[in-house]
C-alpha cells in the first residue's frame, strides 16, 4: 500500500515589504491539508480554539468520526485514534494538524488566547 504527501512552502509579500510564510503538508489522494504553519499574527482571534479545531475537522470530512473530545486544548477521537491540535511553533508561528494518537509528542506548547 502506498500514501503520498506532498509539502509545500510558500512566501507571500505584502504591502508593508513583510513577507507572510505558509508551510503545508498535503495528502496526496485527497489534496487536504494534513498541516499547515503560519505566522500566529494570521490567526483569527474572534473564535476559540476549540471553533478552530471544529471547523478543520469538518474541511478534512471527519465530522463523521462522532466521539472527537476537546481535551488539553486538543480534539480527540479515540475510536479512530486521532488528535487534531493548534500548538505554538518555532516562536511567532502555530501550527494546525491532524496526526494519530502515537505521533504527538507530550512536550507540544499548545496556542493560549
Amino acid at each position: 500500500m502506498q500514501y503520498t504527501t506532498s509539502n509545500v512552502k510558500l512566501e507571500l509579500e505584502t504591502k508593508e515589504d513583510k513577507a507572510n510564510q505558509y508551510e503545508m503538508e498535503f495528502e496526496a489522494k485527497t489534496g487536504k491539508i494534513l498541516y499547515i504553519v503560519f505566522s500566529k499574527d494570521n490567526l483569527n482571534n474572534e473564535i476559540s480554539t476549540k471553533e478552530i479545531l471544529e471547523n478543520y475537522i469538518k474541511y478534512l470530512d471527519l465530522y463523521i468520526i462522532d466521539d472527537f473530545k476537546f481535551e488539553n486544548n486538543m480534539l480527540v477521537s479515540e475510536k479512530a485514534g486521532l488528535r487534531v491540535s493548534l500548538i505554538n511553533y518555532y516562536g511567532t508561528n502555530v501550527k494546525l494538524s491532524i496526526h494519530s494518537n502515537e505521533q504527538l509528542a507530550n512536550n507540544y506548547i499548545y496556542v493560549e488566547k
